[in-house]
């Protein structure tokens, strides 16, 4: 058979129909897509609790039937309650304990200083509780001394009654003696009466006296004793500079795995303090 011979290629040979492309671009999307469905169905099918690892749990799978929508729990509307700053206020941390230290300790440093600043009456009758029964105070009279708190440590709180607090505060002050020097007196304590509510806290009455708490009588381990051993004194002499750049060497005792040593340190008045530097912690 002879070949067909043309003087020229018919276009439409050549061109690609439109309906043509549409209908290849149709069912090249429709496998791609019916291939992701079948890969995420097998995928599930070998994870699901029933398949792969145990044939024959998978035998005794059981069909159940979904409840009704009607029967199933519905989900309850629930708001959320801010809280309030006053809310927030009305329940300090500890329950009022901390929030009465506070007051008892800048209380006991108010009351017992005398300085004649301008505000000292007001800010220390206005720290009572409305009804508080107060006298005469030092702070209002022109002619009082000088005297100033040194420190106030609380060392113990208890509650009273609801709202109220019995916070024991230990203290120095410091006063004014005759020739214009300031001399420290003893460390006293007193308990004060705190009231703490609706996040706010007042004195309920007047510090009343109570002993200071006495000294431990406890006992340890003596020291080491005998003579240290070289150059333990040294190495002392070299800690002690991060407080004085001349120490003085008192005393040094112990062994090699066991030492202490005296050191005297200089404050800037030129006193010397005697303080013990040891191989441990006691």
């Amino acid at each position: 058979m002879a070949d067909e011979e043309f003087e020229h290629i018919p276009w439409s040979t050549l061109a690609v129909r439109e309906d043509d492309r549409r209908t290849r671009l149709l069912y090249l999307a429709a496998a791609v897509a019916a291939a992701l469905v079948l890969g995420i169905v097998a995928a599930r099918w070998l994870a699901g609790p029933r398949h792969g690892a145990d044939p024959a749990a998978a035998e005794e799978a059981t069909v159940t039937t979904a409840a009704p929508m009607d029967t199933l729990p519905q989900p309850v509307a629930t708001t959320t309650s801010l809280l309030s700053e006053a809310d927030l206020l009305a329940a300090p941390p500890g329950g009022g304990e901390q929030m009465a230290v506070m007051r008892a300790e800048w209380f006991i440093t108010d009351y017992f200083t005398v300085d004649g600043s301008p505000r000292a009456v007001e800010d220390l009758r206005g720290a009572f509780v409305d009804g508080a029964v107060i006298p005469a105070l030092p702070q209002e009279d022109p002619a009082s001394g000088t005297t100033y708190v040194e420190w106030a440590r609380a060392f113990a709180v208890a509650p009273f009654s609801p709202g109220l607090f019995t916070v024991s505060v230990a203290f120095r002050g410091i006063y004014l003696a005759d020739g214009g020097v300031f001399r420290r007196g003893p460390v006293r304590a007193a308990d004060v009466l705190v009231a703490v509510g609706d996040g706010r806290s007042g004195i309920a009455e007047l510090p009343s006296p109570i002993p200071v708490p006495p000294a431990s009588t406890l006992s340890v381990a003596p020291p080491p004793s005998g003579e240290a051993p070289p150059g333990v004194a040294e190495a002392a002499l070299d800690f002690a500079w991060v407080f004085d750049a001349e120490p003085e060497l008192i005393s040094a005792a112990g062994t090699e795995s066991e030492w202490r040593v005296v050191v005297g340190l200089h404050d800037g008045s030129g006193i010397v303090f005697p303080v013990a530097i040891r191989s441990y912690q006691p």
